[in-house]
């Protein structure tokens, strides 16, 4: 018998997930619930979450849900898919209780961190935001109350230097996807124990905590925290600063004003080897940039970080080296 299965999920964490439960013998797909299509860009296009563009390419025979208001029509999607185990990943709603208890395997939610740390909507992001050097996927059953669910199974993950939040969400998708090809066989067939979680070690994070204000560079932190800001902040909203001013090094000391917002969409931080040395008798002030062996550095709280991708307010996103000519040919 193969174990009805309704899945919730929207992004790209969410395909991944649902890929390998399809690929499952045990397991029929009956349904998929994802967020409604939204309009993007200036022309307003309407577009799908990526877990609605597959099963619409690859299986159009699955029938897709997109409420609105999930609760107003819960009763009536779970009395069509009938489910017996419900899966959720990055769907982007709370789950009313009516889906919540409603089948036979529970509902089961694949979180990206090691619960109970960092509880919430945004927990890949806020663990590089938060420096954390190593972080996991848990798999727990579902309760009304944000993440409290008991665990089922849990595994880590190390946070490389270079990781922005899209690519650590993409490696933890890949693992959540492991983990349930390697175990969920045991939890239907009820050799698992849930281990409840130890709430007085929770912490939490929310969409608030990623705002596109939040996402404004402070010059006056240190570059470590300014480079993890950058990284967490990448693919969105993307951190930026408001307008920059650039020393060009020369024969003479050349300042370049640029107006408007400038993106940062990838940073680095200086290391002994680089060999960058700063004229002691330049003036250089929080917050601005320098041209100095063909890098462009901007001055943080008493150190530089290195910026490697920008774009300024209308133009394309560059390298530094584009950028850097371009403010020669200013001159």
């Amino acid at each position: 018998m193969r174990i009805k299965t309704l899945f919730f999920g929207s992004p790209e964490f969410g395909l991944t997930i649902l890929k390998s439960l399809i690929s499952l013998d045990y397991i029929e797909i009956v349904g998929i619930v994802t967020q409604p299509d939204k309009e993007f860009g200036r022309k307003k296009v309407l577009k799908s979450t990526p877990v609605k563009e597959f099963i619409k390419q690859s299986h159009p025979e699955i029938k897709v849900f997109e409420p609105v208001k999930l609760k107003a029509v819960a009763l009536d999607i779970l009395e069509e898919a009938k489910p017996e185990l419900i899966v959720v990943a990055a769907y982007g709603k709370i789950l009313p209780d009516s889906i919540i208890n409603y089948p036979k395997y529970k509902c089961l939610n694949v979180h990206g961190s090691l619960l109970p740390i960092l509880r919430g909507a945004v927990p890949v992001q806020m663990a590089i935001l938060k420096g954390f050097k190593e972080t996991g996927v848990s798999i727990q059953i579902m309760k009304q109350e944000m993440d409290e669910g008991d665990i089922l199974f849990s595994k880590s993950i190390i946070i490389e230097d270079r990781d922005t939040s899209k690519t650590l969400m993409d490696k933890m998708a890949v693992l959540g996807s492991e983990i349930i090809k390697s175990n969920l066989t045991d939890y239907i067939e009820g050799k698992v124990t849930p281990i409840k979680q130890d709430s007085t070690k929770a912490t939490y994070c929310f969409l608030t905590d990623l705002s596109y204000e939040k996402a404004l560079i402070d010059w006056g932190k240190d570059s470590t925290e300014i480079d993890r800001l950058i990284r967490t902040f990448n693919p969105e909203p993307i951190a930026y600063t408001n307008g920059l001013v650039v020393k060009l090094m020369d024969k003479f000391v050349c300042n370049i004003k640029i107006d408007g917002k400038v993106k940062i969409y990838e940073s680095s931080l200086l290391e002994s080897s680089d060999n960058l040395e700063i004229p002691q008798n330049l003036e250089i002030h929080t917050g601005e940039g320098i041209v100095l062996n063909g890098k462009l550095l901007i001055k943080t709280s008493g150190n530089f970080i290195c910026i490697l991708k920008l774009q300024l307010e209308g133009k394309n996103i560059v390298s530094s080296s584009d950028f850097i000519n371009g403010l020669k040919n200013r001159v």
